[in-house]
């Protein structure tokens, strides 16, 4: 108890119960005296000086009025006679009449009269020396001619005083008797009590005599606290009889919970051994697919050359042995991440029907090798649209068609659609192959598991398939399960929890400008500050195409420079983030430029929340367009602050494109229309896979090593040219990890490392995967013969010296190609470019030269 007792050292806290109650009344009572004392005398002398100031107000305004004639006249007797009526008022003691600042007549004759101009003729009350004073101006026909002063004792606000104090001493006498008496009744019935029991309790805490109780004397708090330490003595008294119990089964939970942590610590040494074996999985398979992208790359070159049937056939074989390789340890990564949880559902609009059409597409000509039939049920009330994911739902099916195809040499595989209710879909793949016995079913889910050894022998593959399957139909909120016949079939269902929707799918339109709105007479001079090398290509290619002057600077202070050096730019597009200096800050010097006050400057960056826009105007900026760019965007606000050099601004003109393939993790349809030409656009992407399989490499060696500051730069410039290639899935990765790496987040990169390799590895599969030779209409004008052989003879320059650009010479091949070139020139051309034979490049376009002319 000792402990529980809290040190009071002020006198306070030592008084006992009854003094504290004693001076609490008296202070209470003697502070209300004071107050009530304050608040009448205040009252009081207010209601005096009122009543005083009124009553020599009237009297000194009716001596006024009546000592006017006896002033006008010069009659000082009457003067006298008047104000001798005073002396009837004791607390008068004097009255002076002045005239012409001299005093004319008094009362009494003797009387103290100070000189007129002594006195302030602007207060007509005053209080001085303990008495009070009326000054009245004396008027004739509104002349001031004379003043009346009166001058009052203060006999009587003494004696209100004195009754005062009388009245508040016997206040205080009263409260005094009336404390005295609440303090003794106090003490008998409360304090009393209290000591009693307070006694009793130290009596019991000393003796420890738990069966002794307290004598209750009333049925107020004080009998309640009574009963109530009664009640705790009884508990008490029982609590002695649980506490060997308490100790037994003490030492019995001691036991369980080291059995506990035991079982947790077993617990967490399994889930650290799964999490070991899912990283590991994945950083081999990252870096197994390093190098087989390259063995696809370089295949796919060495394919494009001249070659002979025999080792076309055994390349082939390697690309796609090399390829199955790779969708291996797609599948490995996908149970990876399916394990760590790291897989996350989309919701979009997506049309059933059309997804199962395009998966059924892709495997419609190995079908038809084996010989196999597709049948198609799909319930005819179907919805038109769902809520889900559309991407997820397309792998499940991909799983399972290729393996109904897989197990099956002959007959047919159907796919049914049905929907269960507004929320469910169910699927049924049926195939009529080798079937499954009975006693393998339960294990068909596992990972790396198959029915039986001999039919991975067979058949090949690892089990993933439907492993990953079960998993992502589980998490988009479904189940799935199979029933088979061995030698008859089998059947796979699996429900999907789906929304109907009356959202229309988005779909991405190929946009034209109309060329005679971005045509100018005048060639722009065009300035991009622009650090990515492949953005700032795309800029140039655009631009150029339209007829316009295209110069770069690689930071923003190389932007400055020029715009200092020369005074020719007619406006200037501006990356915000760059290195040495970012954009807002080569905004503010430009405009300090005599050359830079009124050039437009148009922000280019991925940061478009209002306070990014808020900045770039602020710096001075003029137009807005996010990345990656959208060049109708781009055009529209150039427009807008070019007008006096556009007729208008820039108007969407939709046409009919081509059929583009509909390629994972690329959005196809966005890149061939921001790049104006399916075929350059598929350049680029070869050419970002070249140029980037290793960037994921480096970057985790750059976070390891800590050079945050390189690695923020690097994804960076990923980012920008992700956007503009429309790897929309990579773009959204590399955002992520922007946003951890710049606000230092290591923890954060670290864990996402994982989940951004595996999308980059995913996109650089897709863009391995196209064809670079299916050709497509670029819907681009033919250059005449001077610009198309200035074009050559730049091209012919660039190569002599041991360069090239992969665009620019696939927009000349393209050109070739409008102007009839010989299909044996341009294939001679773009097989020398691509084995890297740049002296039989020019030799080709040496040749072709004349030809043109």
């Amino acid at each position: 108890m000792d402990s529980l007792r809290v040190e009071k050292s002020t006198w306070w806290y030592k008084l006992s119960i009854l003094k504290k109650i004693q001076y609490s009344i008296i202070a209470f009572a003697f502070l209300v005296l004071v107050i009530t004392a304050i608040s009448l005398s205040q009252s009081a002398n207010s209601h005096f000086h009122q009543s005083t100031t009124r009553e020599l107000t009237v009297l000194s305004q009716v001596l006024a009025d009546n000592s006017r004639a006896a002033l006008t006249f010069n009659d000082q007797s009457a003067a006298a006679s008047i104000l001798s009526a005073v002396s009837k008022n004791p607390d008068i003691i004097s009255a002076v009449l002045y005239k012409d600042k001299q005093v004319f007549a008094s009362y009494p004759l003797d009387a103290q009269t100070p000189e007129l101009s002594s006195l302030h003729l602007d207060e007509t009350i005053s209080f001085k020396q303990g008495y009070f004073s009326a000054l009245a101006p004396i008027t004739v026909n509104d002349n001031i001619v004379g003043w009346l002063r009166l001058q009052s004792k203060l006999n009587v606000w003494k004696q209100v005083w004195l009754r005062f104090f009388i009245t508040f001493a016997g206040l205080v006498f009263a409260v005094a008797v009336l404390t005295v008496f609440m303090s003794y009744w106090l003490k008998k019935h409360i304090t009393l009590p209290l000591r009693g029991l307070s006694e009793w309790a130290t009596s019991v805490y000393l003796h420890k005599n738990f069966k002794a109780r307290a004598i209750k004397r009333s049925d107020d708090e004080i009998g309640q606290l009574a009963d109530s330490l009664n009640a705790m003595l009884t508990e008490l008294s029982k609590q002695e009889s649980i506490i060997s119990l308490n100790h037994s089964l003490t030492a019995e939970i001691a036991v369980r919970k080291q059995t506990e942590q035991e079982l947790i610590n077993m617990r967490d040494s399994a889930e650290q051994a799964n999490r070991s074996k899912s990283d590991f999985l994945a950083n081999m398979s990252h870096e197994i697919r390093t190098p087989m992208n390259a063995i696809i790359g370089f295949v796919d070159i060495v394919l494009e050359g001249d070659l002979d049937q025999k080792q076309s056939k055994h390349l082939m074989t390697v690309r796609n042995s090399a390829k199955d390789l790779h969708n291996l340890l797609n599948d490995i990564l996908d149970v990876a991440k399916l394990e760590a949880g790291k897989v996350e559902l989309e919701s979009a609009p997506f049309s059933v029907k059309k997804l199962l059409g395009q998966v059924i597409k892709t495997f419609e000509l190995k079908a038809k090798d084996k010989g196999l039939v597709f049948i198609q049920r799909i319930a005819e009330d179907l919805p038109a649209q769902f809520l889900g994911d559309a991407l997820r739902l397309k792998q499940v099916l991909m799983n399972l068609i290729g393996n109904a195809i897989k197990f099956t040499a002959s007959g047919s595989i159907t796919i049914a659609v049905e929907q269960i209710n507004q929320e469910q879909l169910q699927f049924i793949i049926r195939d009529t192959g080798i079937g499954i016995a009975k006693d393998k079913l339960e294990h068909i889910f596992e990972s790396f598991t198959q029915a039986d050894t001999s039919t991975s022998r067979k058949y090949g593959g690892t089990g993933l398939g439907t492993t990953i399957s079960k998993r992502l139909v589980e998490l988009m909120g479904g189940k799935i399960w199979l029933e088979s016949d061995e030698g008859v079939g089998t059947t796979f269902y699996f429900t999907l929890n789906v929304m109907e929707t009356k959202q229309k799918v988005k779909k991405v339109e190929l946009i034209n400008i109309d060329p005679n709105l971005l045509r100018t007479e005048h060639a722009l001079n065009v300035l991009a500050a622009e650090d990515g090398e492949q953005n700032a290509e795309l800029l140039k290619i655009r631009l150029e195409a339209l007829g316009h002057n295209f110069i770069r600077a690689v930071n923003g202070l190389e932007a400055v420079n020029l715009c200092r050096e020369h005074n020719l730019f007619d406006i200037i597009l501006m990356d915000v983030q760059m290195p040495i200096m970012d954009g807002l800050q080569a905004t503010e010097q430009i405009r300090q430029l005599p050359s830079g006050k009124d050039i437009p400057i148009i922000a280019l960056t991925a940061s478009v929340m209002h306070e990014d826009r808020k900045a770039c105007f602020a710096a001075g900026m003029d137009g807005f367009v996010k990345k990656p760019i959208v060049f109708n965007e781009l055009f529209t606000e150039m427009a807008k602050l070019l007008p006096q050099y556009f007729e208008g601004a820039p108007k969407e003109v939709l046409e009919v494109q081509p059929e583009l393939p509909d390629v994972p993790y690329i959005n196809f349809q966005k890149g061939v229309n921001t790049w104006a030409c399916a075929d350059v656009y598929t350049k680029n992407l070869k050419q970002f896979s070249r140029l980037h399989h290793s960037d994921m490499n480096a970057l985790q060696r750059h976070i390891e090593n800590g050079d945050v500051d390189i690695a923020e730069q690097l994804i960076h410039a990923l980012k920008g040219t992700a956007g503009n290639l429309a790897l929309v899935d990579l773009y959204d990765e590399l955002l992520i990890m922007h946003g951890y790496l710049k606000r230092r987040n290591i923890t954060a990169a670290h864990e996402h490392i994982a989940i951004l390799t595996n999308t980059f590895e995913e996109s650089l599969l897709s863009i391995d995967n196209l064809d670079i030779k299916e050709q497509f209409d670029c819907n681009t004008e033919a250059l005449n013969m001077t610009e198309l052989t200035e074009h050559i003879n730049v091209q012919i320059t660039r190569l002599s010296n041991g360069e090239f650009d992969e665009e620019q010479i696939g927009a000349l091949l393209h050109q070739l190609t409008l102007l009839n070139c010989s299909e044996e020139e341009i294939n001679r051309l773009r097989t020398s470019i691509d084995n890297f034979d740049f002296d039989l490049a020019v030799q080709v376009l040496t040749d072709i030269l004349p030809n043109s002319e």
